[in-house]
């Protein structure tokens, strides 16, 4: 599986057990440092979102799944970073509304379901939603599961990498079903190819450790806080062309499988990565266009996650302060 590096473990932590909610508190005596980075990325200078832009960036949060990708501006960007890193917006770590699992029910075809991953959650898969995943197979008589790469491929890079993907743990889970796959590792390989001649840098960053924060971000299910760590941040035209050449033309393409799938009579499940469902041109949305019938697949209970925190998380700091960084380049 291609592996996209999200974030690059880059900050430089803040010693102890210190709440961020807490150090915002410290910083409203201070004088704004020079720096703000070198100590606390939360630390705003005392201009942290006020309680009335709260209800407004929540707003903007809840639109963002299905809205344009790149319509949050410098300003929303770094309040809504700086209301998770402050506790004023609190992930959703609990209910119904909540995980990557969607039923799309076509016009005279049988239902179609998407199955959102993380690719290098394989674990939490096993652990807490296997059991759900091969419910949701049995209860709806799907009979084929479509992966990014065929089962082959991803057992090729699994020999290759010494890790399995969430994606190839699913499908195993699940064997007994006929598999199909959106696109070859060939194109993956070219794709790779392209991406790196757009940003060359990527290659140094392959091989830093990951933040985790990312995959803590969609264990908790909220596909808000999932989303907004995926949208774009620069404006710098290579981040939008490396943007397009990963996700808005994959898929566009990923969709003429899902219209071929959808006069037919049998139940499948697609598992994606879960970035992939959501924006203007997210999976859910594009099928939204077709006329079909998009909505959340409650009967799948997505685990609680109640001890996740960004404003407490240590990865949080890191991923925002990163983030934070790459706002001050825009315009």
């Amino acid at each position: 599986m291609l592996k996209l590096v999200l974030v690059a473990l880059s900050a430089v932590l803040v010693a102890g057990r210190i709440t961020a909610s807490k150090i915002l508190e410290e910083y409203h005596t201070r004088k704004c440092p020079s720096d703000p980075y070198a100590l606390h990325v939360f630390s705003g200078c005392g201009k942290y979102p006020a309680d009335e832009r709260i209800n407004e960036l929540k707003m903007k949060l809840k639109a963002l799944p299905f809205g344009d990708e790149l319509a949050l501006d410098k300003a929303a960007h770094s309040d809504i970073m700086h209301a998770y890193g402050s506790g004023k917006i609190k992930p959703k770590t609990a209910g119904s509304d909540r995980g990557y699992v969607y039923k799309i029910t076509p016009a005279g075809g049988a239902p179609m379901f998407v199955f959102g991953t993380q690719h290098l959650c394989g674990e939490f898969y096993t652990e807490k939603l296997m059991s759900a995943f091969r419910q949701m197979v049995n209860d709806n008589n799907i009979t084929t599961v479509i992966t990014e790469l065929s089962v082959q491929e991803m057992e090729l890079l699994e020999s290759i990498q010494d890790e399995e993907t969430m994606d190839l743990t699913v499908f195993r889970s699940v064997g007994h079903l006929e598999s199909d796959s959106l696109e070859t590792l060939q194109f993956q390989t070219e794709m790779m190819q392209k991406l790196l001649t757009i940003k060359p840098e990527l290659m140094d960053e392959m091989n830093v450790p990951s933040n985790p924060f990312p995959d803590n971000a969609y264990m908790s299910g909220d596909e808000e806080l999932l989303w907004y760590t995926g949208v774009p941040v620069s404006d710098d035209p290579r981040e939008v062309q490396a943007w397009q050449l990963t996700y808005l033309k994959r898929n566009i393409e990923w969709m003429t499988t899902l219209r071929a799938r959808a006069p037919t009579n049998e139940s499948t499940v697609f598992v994606l990565g879960a970035g992939h469902l959501y924006g203007k041109h997210g999976i859910l949305n594009l099928s939204k266009q077709e006329g079909w019938t998009v909505e959340r697949y409650h009967k799948f209970q997505w685990p609680a996650l109640p001890k996740f925190d960004p404003s407490t998380s240590k990865a949080f700091r890191a991923f925002a302060k990163k983030i934070l960084k790459q706002l001050e380049s825009r315009d």
